[in-house]
């Protein structure tokens, strides 16, 4: 066994930043021991009470909103759904009734033109619109806040939905919503419902 003074170059060094080491973390932990007493707690209640703090908050921020947000998340699917439709039918929405729908999404229950859906059971009102150029998928689901949301989707400038009064007025995915319109939420068979019976009308960025 070599003495201290037959060790290798460079061995004591080495020694020395280990204990440099161990050093800094020791204070590491000490300061972090003096910030949780400063705060009036322990280590312990600083490792448990912050993540349970947020975990609360997140908890009651979605039951929140729950009702809504689950809804429009349940249009998005089966907007998904209608787009999937529409690529594999030629670029056309004219196999976007519930039985078609069903194939790419089938967990969602989908609902005929004009049928009322039901809030909290996964139902989505479907309609092709009256659009002669089956260019248009209009999407109805009801929230357990009573609130009816609404996605239409205009495919082309050549749907005969933008000739019409309902506010569309462009190609692309149109988002509205009608409070208070429990019982009666349902995909209206004869085209968009208007904007005048929305709440804001519809919108072209947003729910």
């Amino acid at each position: 066994m070599p003495q201290d003074d037959e060790m290798p170059e460079g061995s004591i060094d080495t020694m020395g930043r280990v204990k440099e080491r161990r050093l800094l973390s020791w204070l590491g932990l000490v300061t972090v021991a003096s910030i949780v007493a400063n705060c009036g707690g322990t280590s312990t209640v600083a490792s448990t009470t912050v993540p349970t703090n947020i975990a609360s908050t997140t908890s009651s921020s979605v039951i929140g909103g729950s009702g809504d947000q689950a809804t429009q998340a349940l249009l998005k699917e089966a907007l998904a759904a209608a787009k999937a439709s529409y690529s594999a039918n030629g670029s056309t929405f004219s196999q976007v009734g519930p039985p078609e729908l069903r194939n790419f999404a089938p967990s969602i229950t989908f609902v005929e033109p004009d049928g009322d859906v039901a809030a909290a059971m996964n139902q989505v009102g479907v309609s092709g619109g009256f659009d002669n150029e089956d260019q248009t998928v209009i999407l109805a689901a009801l929230s357990t806040t009573g609130t009816c949301w609404y996605m239409v989707d205009v495919a082309r400038s050549e749907s005969s939905t933008l000739s019409g009064q309902s506010g569309i007025t462009a190609p692309g995915v149109w988002y509205g919503h009608a409070v208070d319109s429990s019982p009666d939420c349902n995909a209206p068979d004869n085209g968009p419902p208007p904007a005048s019976s929305l709440t804001g009308g519809w919108s072209k960025s947003h729910f």
